[in-house]
Formats: structure tokens, sequence, C-alpha cells
């Protein structure tokens, strides 16, 4: 039994090498293109932004920004793996925490400039020594204050502490049941914090992926996995505070001395400070609106896009500025909102965004009389069938899958507004008694109570936009917006031609003469009348109007 128990400890020992292996190519694999992406940019940008038109220099700094964020996600998938497979060694130097820590927070500066942040860096000491291994603890700081940024809103506050203890604890992780001195580093958000049944699971793997904020997580869901790894690779303790719409609280306890670690985990010689940081903070700000209101006013559409990564956000914007008046939000909480006070032509949402998520979003719109009518596409790095199928589920005109080609994009959205511009003739098909019953979507019960109204006041010449719009409960702003979007033409049009199809159908009967028909659907004259009739049908009243 024994004998069974050492070969099936090989066996999962080796099964777990042949594993790490696997990561350790697909790294390097995903590295080598990296590398050749990452060093000609930088020179390009470096050597030639003078010469570069702005347009080309912000793509490239674009470029730059998201390959730093891949190498970063690279870096941290590989970390977690070896802590999985229990291949992360230490390589203790003893450093200078105090000086070591203030220059890992000083990257973040821009970004708290940026934004409005108060970032603070305290400590109750001038100068502090330990045992650590740098590229860890470097990870481990960048991780929380990086998190710190990602959950505080513009104008905020973060602030890092470290505080050196004259009493003693002791730490589990140590083999002993002494009581050890120790540093803690401190750090305090402003953020929308957690619910206390949350806390004890941040660091679970995955788990945050689908039941908390985003933020709290990063991109991967092993983020702050890793930081405890990492900090109990060092004996030390992760503990976490945490209160709704008040903050969070991180605070990192580290052991002082090394008695604790093995002599093969110890590097003697001292450490050298290296000349930058091996990864810089992503610093995201909003673009600055290089086209002016006259140029936006030329504009016919308008599209909301609804992204919570500013990157992106900033992307879609300056490509489709060109083409549609452009308004943008961080998330679908503002994206409802600005869609129900500016109505616009088209919304881009992402799925997956903090406070209400694209599905949730896409909900509220279609359910809403005053934005059912509005095109909605799904931008989402979930491609999976299923993944697609709730997003049209759950109401969403078209689906894209991330990466995608930013030509079949443009073209899609092209797609949308025709789409709704020729269900004018789908809706006239409801103007007569006789037609098909449609289906009761939110639209065609609106457009069909529109048409019931018209129909049953068709003889009042005063038939008027606003009275239309008090009937179905909507500004006269609201039912212009809805009609022109669903028909194609503003609601005088689209009355005025109701009158004409009726007027088409009692001509077609031959029971009544052309004036008394003009006067049955509501126009004011038999001269207008006829003029009207001619423009639309291409023919006069009294004639038999084609087909074709």
């Amino acid at each position: 039994m024994i004998e069974f128990e050492k070969q099936k400890a090989i066996q999962i020992e080796k099964l777990n090498n042949k594993k790490l292996q696997f990561f350790t190519n697909i790294s390097h694999e995903f590295r080598t293109p990296l590398t050749l992406i990452l060093n000609p940019l930088g020179d390009i940008i470096k050597n030639n932004s003078q010469q570069l038109p702005e347009g080309v220099l912000n793509k490239l700094q674009t470029i730059q920004k998201s390959s730093d964020r891949l190498s970063r996600l690279i870096n941290e998938l590989m970390d977690f793996n070896k802590l999985q497979f229990n291949k992360m060694n230490l390589q203790l130097q003893l450093i200078e925490v105090i000086g070591f820590t203030r220059e890992v927070v000083s990257y973040f500066n821009e970004e708290a400039l940026s934004r409005g942040i108060q970032l603070q860096f305290e400590s109750n000491k001038t100068s502090l020594k330990d045992w650590i291994d740098p590229k860890m603890f470097e990870k481990i700081i960048f991780n929380v204050v990086s998190n710190a940024f990602k959950v505080t809103p513009d104008n905020g506050k973060i602030k890092v502490k470290i505080i050196i203890n004259n009493e003693q604890i002791h730490f589990p992780l140590i083999d002993s049941s002494d009581t050890a001195p120790y540093f803690s580093i401190v750090v305090e958000d402003t953020g929308s914090g957690l619910d206390k049944k949350d806390i004890k699971r941040i660091f679970d793997r995955f788990y945050q992926v689908n039941n908390l904020n985003k933020a709290y997580y990063g991109s991967t869901g092993i983020g702050l996995e890793v930081v405890r790894g990492f900090v109990e690779l060092h004996k030390g303790i992760i503990e976490v505070e945490s209160e709704l719409r008040v903050g969070t609280i991180f605070k990192l306890l580290f052991p002082l001395g090394k008695e604790f670690f093995n002599e093969n985990e110890i590097l003697f010689e001292e450490y050298k400070k290296e000349n930058k940081i091996s990864f810089k903070p992503i610093v995201e700000k909003e673009e600055i609106q290089l086209i002016d209101d006259e140029e936006q006013q030329d504009r016919i559409y308008t599209v909301l896009i609804v992204e919570d990564n500013v990157e992106l956000r900033n992307y879609l914007k300056s490509e489709l500025k060109k083409e549609y008046k452009v308004i943008v939000a961080e998330n679908g909480q503002v994206g409802l909102d600005l869609a129900l006070q500016k109505l616009p032509d088209l919304i881009l949402t992402d799925v997956i965004m903090p406070v209400m998520n694209g599905l949730e979003l896409c909900k509220n719109i279609k359910a809403n009389l005053k934005t059912s009518h509005i095109p909605l596409m799904m931008l989402s790095a979930k491609a999976l069938v299923k993944d697609k199928l709730e997003g049209i589920d759950s109401g969403a005109d078209m689906y894209l899958s991330k990466p995608f080609d930013m030509d079949i994009l443009r073209s899609s959205l092209g797609q949308l507004i025709n789409s709704r511009q020729i269900m004018f003739n789908k809706f006239y098909n409801g103007i007569t008694s006789t037609a098909k019953e449609k289906t009761t979507t939110l639209d065609n019960e609106f457009i069909k109570n529109v048409l019931n109204y018209i129909n049953e006041n068709i003889r009042e010449t005063e038939l008027s936009v606003e009275v239309l719009a008090s009937n179905v409960f909507l500004s006269r702003s609201q039912l212009y917006r809805k009609v022109k979007t669903l028909t194609g033409v503003s609601v005088n049009e689209f009355i005025r031609n109701v009158r004409l199809e009726k007027a088409k159908e009692l001509i077609e009967l031959g029971n009544d003469n052309i004036t008394e028909i003009s006067y049955k659907v509501g126009f004011s004259s038999p001269s207008y009348f006829t003029k009207c009739y001619k423009e639309k049908f291409g023919c006069l009243p009294t004639q038999k109007v084609s087909n074709s």
C-alpha cells in the first residue's frame, strides 16, 4: 500500500511537471512575438513621435499600452501556475523596504494626477531593512495598489502606509509557536467596498469573475490569489477589511528576519536597484474631444458607446466619430441614463461591466417604450454559442465577439440602421382592417397603437404630432425620435402617408369621388390631396396606381 501511494505521488509529480512545462512553452511562444512588438514599437514612438501625425501616434500608443497589459497578464498566468505546482522559489535579498515601496507607489502618480485621486504614502519610520524577494514584493505592491485604483472613483483617495511595530505576533506559516517582529503594508481606498460575505472569498480562484464587481479582480480572476501566494511564500499574512460604499483596506504583514527560510532561498549579495520597474501601470485617460460641435452637427445618427475599458472606449469613439455623433458611458447604468436622456440611434455595448452589465442594460432598453426601438449591438470577449444566445435572448439585435474587425463593426452598424428604416413598409401592412396580426413586440404594439389612433381620427385635419404624442404617452421629441427610427420618416410624414394609404384603399373600392375621399382621410383641400398623392404614388388619384 505504501509503495502504491509512493508511485501515485511520483505520477502526480510527473503530470504536474508536464503541465508546468506546457504553460512555460506557451508563455515563451507568447513572449517572443510580444517582444518583437513592444521593442520596435517603443523605438518608433521614442524616435519619431514629433514627426508622426497625432492620429497615428495615438493609435501606436494604444497598441503599446495594450501590449504592455498583455505581457503583464502572461506573467501573471505563469506566476499563478508556478504557485499551483509549487514551483515558485524565493530569492530573498536584504532590501530597504520603505524606499522600495515608495518607488513602486510613485509609478501611479501620473494616473492619480489625471484622475484627481489623492495618492498618499507614509511610514512611521524613515528606514527599514528586511529579507524580501524583490520581484515578488514589487508585484505584491503593484497588484494591490493597482486594484485600489481600479475600484476608486475619480477624485477619490488612496493611502499606502508602512507600519513597523514594536510588538510581536504569531505567523501560522512559521514552523514555530514563537512570535516574531513584523512590519505591515496597508493600502486603503475609497472605492465601492465589498459585502462582508464576499471578503473571505476574494482570494478564491475565479470566484470573483462571476460574483464580485469585476474591478476587484482585474482581468483574469487570479490576480489576488497570486498576491496571497507571494505573501504566504514570505511566511506573511494578508487581511482584508471592507465596507460597502465606504472602501477597502488591505493589510500585508511580513515577519522581520531570515531565520524562517531555507538557505537555498537566500541570496547574500546586496540587492541592487534596477533602473525601472519591470512593468508599468496603464494610465487610462479619457480622450480629449478633437472634433468641434459644428462638425458633430453634420452627423445624422448618434451612437452611444457603453464600455468600461477607457482605451477601447476611446478607440471606438475615435473610429466612429467620422460617421456618427458619439456619446460614451463607462458602465451600463450610465449608459441607460444617457439612452433615456439622449435617445441615440444606435447603442454599442460591452457585456461584462461594473454597476450594470450589458445584458441588464439591453433588457432595460428593450423593456422601455421610450428606447425599445433603438438597435443594440453587443461586443464581448465571451465567444461561446451559449454566450451569444444569452445576448440575443436579452434583446440584442447583433452580437460581435472580441477581437472584432473594425470594418465589420462599421458595416454591421449601417445594417442595423437600414434594417430599422425598411420596417416602414412592414408596418404599413397594418394600417388596413384586413391586415394580418403582427407579433406582439413592444415596438409592433407601439406602431399598431399609433396606426389605430390615426385611423380612428383620420378625418381630423388637426391631427398633430402633439395630439398623437399625448395619446401614446410620449413627449413630442420622444415620439419624433421613435417614429423616425422605426419608419425612416418624420411623424408628420408618417401621418400623411397613412392618410394617403387609406385614400388609395378607398379609391380602389370605387364608392366615393376624389373630393369626398380627400376629406374622409383628413386633407384640408382636394387640390393639396391631389398634390401629395401624386408625389407619393407618381400618378393622379384619378389614375390607376402602379403596383410595381
